[in-house]
């Protein structure tokens, strides 16, 4: 996630004023409702990723793996009829192709926080 916007030093549209008056609006929030005080001036956590943004990611991750699936499970059957195969599945490449969809879905976008092997399995 990015933010980005024009520095317009003493104007009220400064963009980086403004992103610090928030954070320091957060830092008041917080230190006003927990026991252990944020120190400093400002508090960004909020502008972090958080449950809600992981879960999008999963979503549009599957999302993009099942239209790889689409796309090799129509390049494969293509492939099968034009080399006179009547059932795509009995084409050599159609099982190699759904397994290398496979494989690029237990191994792209593994969450920093998570082993590979946890990544696979979900």
């Amino acid at each position: 996630m990015v933010a980005a916007g024009t520095r317009e030093d003493g104007s009220p549209d400064d963009f980086y004023k403004a992103l610090e008056n928030q954070a320091a609006r957060a830092r008041a929030a917080y230190n006003r409702t927990h026991t252990s005080k944020v120190p400093g001036r400002t508090y960004v956590a909020e502008l972090l990723p958080d449950q809600d943004d992981r879960l999008r990611h999963q979503l549009e991750d599957a999302a993009r793996f099942r239209a790889d699936l689409i796309a090799t499970v129509r390049a494969l059957t293509v492939g099968a009829l034009r080399d006179g195969h009547e059932h795509a599945a009995d084409y050599p490449n159609f099982r190699l192709g759904l397994l290398w969809c496979a494989l690029t879905k237990a191994t792209r976008h593994t969450p920093r926080s998570a082993s590979p092997v946890q990544s696979q399995m979900t």
